[in-house]
């Protein structure tokens, strides 16, 4: 998360005009991807953890002075 803050820091002091826009990471479907031949790289998702991630990213939106955007409403019956 620090590298993340560090880059928006980095957009923000270059471009303090724009406009910043964070988005909550998709859910996943968890029984899905244990099937998938790319289980090594994400078997640590979990909707759990992107909820945690989300959260995180909305107060890093928040510290910046960036908009915080969630469209998973719908895409899953879990956190």
């Amino acid at each position: 998360a620090s590298r993340y803050e560090d880059i928006l820091n980095e957009i923000r002091a270059h471009l303090p005009q724009a406009s910043l826009h964070l988005m909550a990471y998709y859910p996943v479907n968890e029984p899905v991807g244990l099937k998938s031949p790319f289980m090594g790289e994400v078997r640590h998702r979990t909707n759990r953890r992107i909820q945690e991630a989300n959260e995180a990213v909305k107060a890093l939106a928040a510290r910046v002075g960036g908009a915080y955007h969630d469209f998973n409403a719908g895409l899953t019956d879990e956190v």
